[in-house]
């Protein structure tokens, strides 16, 4: 191989996977490949800021001019990847808010939000941002007014994303001029605590968001506030008596919401599956047919693997063989085996295990229910109902767990009651 060779570009330098034995472990998975959105970008931004710091505190010679060189080059990417972190989450909010406002319904001017959004003026992004997502949710407030302080004094220094980048300005005034000094060990510190608390607003604005997609809200209160609402609220069997005109007023004052939202509120809460566990009220799984749900459990305790699982005996027993013959047979299917029970059957058993609240246990039994009755994936029942009835040993610890959560002591009971005998429960 000549010299020409050897210093020669290696193209495509992008978009092909290497498996070669030196670098095989050097692939980065980017686009479609793998999970990748803004919080990525915010994180590779924010940790090569920290990182890149980390490597002049590491320098052997403190005092050298080498180190001297990498400070005073160093400081440019340094910043920049801060200020575009920065940018990233403050957009990543943005994008939430103009959602959620919209969602509500709400009359606030969110126009120079969703015009901000396009562009890199921090301190623009964070004045159209800040309020209006304190406004929607005052979960917000805590950790915006904790990052502001640091946000504007670099939003000052470098308001578009652009002093850090070149040394000149388009109208070739150089750039940090009337700064001088920018001590690393102070930045250092002060990015420790950004990227804590930008973490933190990363989850909460990810929480916020996955909450209001429940779609359990009203025009001014929450999710979050309807729960809190619930519990100021007396027993349900007591509002004749303890739901009067006074306890109306000290709670519209607190919630800063009208008699009409009120009385939405209240009824809201009154018919929520989690909620109305705060007032003393159980909605019962109307579409669960309980006793579809005993005969799936009692065979279910037939599976061979549940019971070397737990170690008790039966009178009978199944293996996989003669699990499908027991669900497919024409004279003697069991009753469970039908669309709406499976499709309950299905949400209620990955409910608790994903933590989600009852509106998705409600989405997700409708999805099911609409994909068993299609023509082109009814097939999807089968496979679904045989996947939990043999495979699944933990089916009624985490079905219980799904039914606590969604209040639901009736049921429960009932199950306790009729299988106290295993020690499953």
């Amino acid at each position: 191989m000549n010299e020409c060779e050897m210093d020669s570009y290696k193209l495509p330098a992008f978009g092909e996977i290497h498996f070669d034995s030196e670098t095989s472990l050097y692939n980065a998975c980017v686009g479609d490949n793998g999970v990748v959105d803004s919080k990525q970008y915010y994180d590779g931004y924010i940790h090569s800021a920290i990182k890149l710091m980390e490597v002049i505190f590491n320098c052997e010679e403190k005092e050298g001019s080498e180190c001297q060189y990498w400070i005073d080059t160093f400081i440019y990417p340094i910043c920049f990847n801060i200020r575009h972190a920065i940018e990233i989450l403050l957009k990543r909010i943005s994008e939430t808010i103009i959602a959620i406002s919209t969602a509500r319904k709400r009359i606030e001017d969110i126009s120079n939000i969703e015009k901000n959004i396009s562009h890199h003026d921090l301190k623009l992004i964070w004045n159209g941002m800040k309020n209006i997502a304190i406004s929607n949710d005052e979960r917000y407030r805590y950790l915006l007014e904790k990052i502001e302080p640091f946000i504007l004094e670099i939003g000052k220094i470098d308001p578009t994303g652009q002093t850090f980048r070149y040394a000149y300005s388009t109208e070739s005034v150089k750039h940090l001029k009337d700064v001088g000094i920018i001590k690393i060990t102070r930045l250092y510190n002060n990015t420790q605590i950004l990227q804590s608390d930008m973490k933190n607003l990363f989850e909460l604005n990810d929480e916020i968001y996955d909450e209001y997609r429940l779609g359990t809200f009203t025009k001014n209160m929450s999710r979050h506030q309807l729960i809190e609402l619930a519990e100021d609220l007396p027993n349900k069997e007591n509002w004749a008596n303890e739901l009067n005109k006074e306890l109306k007023n000290r709670l519209m004052l607190k919630y800063n919401i009208s008699s009409n939202e009120l009385t939405k509120s209240i009824k809201l809460i009154s018919n929520h599956y989690e909620m109305s566990f705060y007032i003393g009220h159980e909605i019962p799984l109307n579409e669960l047919d309980s006793e579809c749900l005993f005969e799936f459990l009692d065979l279910w305790l037939k599976n061979d693997r549940v019971i070397s699982m737990y170690d008790y005996t039966v009178s009978c027993k199944f293996k996989k063989n003669d699990l499908e013959k027991t669900l497919y047979s024409r004279e003697s299917a069991p009753s469970f085996f039908n669309p709406k029970f499976i499709s309950c059957l299905h949400a209620l058993y990955y409910y608790a295990r994903e933590g989600d609240g009852s509106e998705f246990y409600i989405y997700r039994q409708n999805k099911k229910y609409d994909e068993y009755t299609s023509d082109e994936t009814g097939w999807e029942m089968n496979r679904d109902i045989e996947h939990i009835l043999y495979y699944k040993v933990d089916v009624i610890k985490e079905i219980i767990r799904s039914l606590k959560m969604l209040n639901q002591p009736t049921l429960i009971e009932s199950l306790s009651t009729r299988y106290k005998w295993t020690n499953i429960i």
